[in-house]
């Protein structure tokens, strides 16, 4: 009986929205388990394409998405978090959803008609060319059931959304190794996307029009034109960071530097792989910095401290301990074919730790509704950007390219940081994150030498890091009990 209990609990605790405390925690705990699953997934599948296809066809591979994703402005001009709060915040909304979904069925085919005309001016290359058409379908067919997945957001019912993310992953793996197994080429690798995303969808439109909400064409201008005039500056923002984020490989793939960009993209999916963990841990933090803000200033101050001493305390050692592995990283993840992506790697943490700290800044433009920001943001950004690779690149290659991602994201956080003082005036780097940062950087510097050392560095890589991790983390706790004894400080994270 007892037993029968508890498993009515946890079903409740993880499957109802019974109270509102219940509610965040269920739909946090499905947010991030879906997250790392879909995440750690498709990092594995990529890391194997990789390794099994060589830099020059993972670079076609690469340049493909790449290419598509300059046209992101489409799939994701309704932008998630509006949508939601759309319908989220009034029932009387749904009636809406059929015009919304019908809109968002016309931004995908013009997107699809931009990409095909776009392709014939990038590459003369047909099998690139034939690759691009596969993976723009897929990209339209997926984002279009993520867009499906923001209705089961609204409801909070994320158990819904994270099974449909957990779904496509589990399709995604499973076409993409069954065909590649069959015949291993990258239009085969194509087709296995597609085909999983197809299937995919098939399902989740079958489940979302029984229990959720029937699918419908409803074509209502008015419904049109006041979403469109919500959304436009969020698309365009995020159009500029598409061009950002694309714009490098682009470039080397209108220069016949395939290859390069294998080598590029292989060290970019490694740091993606790196932060999973600190992006997971970033999705918890969100809604009770969103709470501390309601609360009031204080509160706010607080949980921001802690937030950005823990981020930093986590960070550091990241950063030196990839930077001395990242030989041994690459050789043990790619094999000796990827050398040249070392370095790549090693300037890109940099960027990567710029990046991730950023968005917890630009989280706090989110919370004070000033989205809008974003898209000045943004322009200036992709101008940096766009400018620095075309000079940088014919020069340099990869590692030029490596540089301007650096330079960019650094000038993004040095205006996004400019503009948060115009309108929040809290302390955004506070005494407690300094001492952090002192004590994190003593334990960097013993943890550096300590996996320099021959006998610890030319252990397996896996061991490298274990022992890096311990001696971290021993020096840094030892410190803050050290300081907080003597009284120096009254409170390090």
């Amino acid at each position: 009986m007892k037993t029968n209990n508890k498993i009515l609990q946890f079903k409740s605790l993880l499957w109802g929205n019974k109270t509102v405390k219940q509610t965040i925690f269920k739909n946090s705990f499905w947010l991030i388990f879906a997250e790392g699953i879909n995440k750690v997934v498709k990092l594995f599948l990529l890391i194997y394409i990789a390794k099994i296809f060589g830099p020059l066809e993972y670079g076609k591979f690469s340049f493909a998405l790449a290419f598509i994703g300059l046209f992101a402005i489409f799939p994701n001009f309704l932008s998630p978090s509006i949508i939601v709060r759309e319908f989220s915040g009034d029932k009387e909304k749904e009636k809406e959803f059929s015009s919304v979904l019908t809109f968002r069925i016309i931004f995908g085919i013009l997107a699809l008609i931009s990409i095909t005309i776009g392709s014939f001016f990038i590459t003369h290359d047909i099998s690139v060319r034939k690759l691009i058409f596969i993976l723009a379908f897929y990209i339209q067919i997926d984002s279009l059931s993520d867009f499906l997945s923001l209705f089961f957001q609204a409801r909070q019912r994320m158990e819904y959304q994270s099974f449909s993310k957990i779904t496509k992953s589990i399709l995604l793996v499973g076409f993409a190794f069954f065909l590649i197994f069959i015949d291993p080429s990258i239009q085969n690798l194509g087709y296995g996307y597609l085909l999983s995303s197809i299937l995919a969808m098939i399902l989740i439109l079958f489940f979302f029009h029984k229990k959720i909400y029937p699918i419908s064409i409803s074509l209502n201008k008015k419904i049109w034109q006041r979403y469109f005039s919500l959304l436009w500056p969020v698309a365009l923002a995020g159009f500029f960071l598409s061009l950002t984020a694309q714009m490098d490989a682009v470039i080397m793939g209108r220069m016949n530097m395939i290859s390069q960009i294998g080598y590029y993209s292989a060290a970019l999916k490694i740091l993606a792989g790196v932060f999973i963990p600190l992006a997971l841990l970033n999705i918890v933090f969100y809604p009770a910095i969103n709470k501390a803000f309601i609360e009031g200033k204080e509160k706010f101050q607080k949980i921001w401290d802690f937030q950005i001493s823990l981020m930093v305390s986590l960070l550091l050692p990241l950063l030196v301990g990839c930077i001395v592995l990242a030989p041994k990283i690459i050789n043990f993840i790619y094999g000796g074919s990827y050398s040249a992506s070392i370095l790549v790697f090693q300037i890109l943490l940099f960027s990567g730790i710029i990046v991730f700290i950023n968005k917890l800044f630009s989280q706090v433009l989110y919370i004070l509704n000033r989205q809008n920001m974003f898209l000045w943001i943004n322009l200036v950004g992709a101008v940096v950007n766009i400018g620095l690779n075309l000079f940088l690149i014919p020069r340099f290659g990869i590692y030029g390219a490596a540089v301007v991602n650096l330079i960019t994201f650094s000038v993004i956080f040095v205006i996004t940081i400019a503009i948060l003082r115009k309108f929040i005036s809290i302390s955004f780097f506070d005494s407690k994150f300094f001492v952090t940062s002192a004590i994190s950087g003593l334990a960097c510097i013993v943890m550096y030498f300590a996996i320099s050392v021959p006998k610890v560095y030319d252990l397996h890589v896996v061991f490298s890091v274990f022992i890096g991790m311990v001696i971290y983390s021993t020096i840094f706790f030892i410190s803050k009990f050290f300081l907080k004894n003597i009284g120096l400080v009254k409170e390090i994270f």
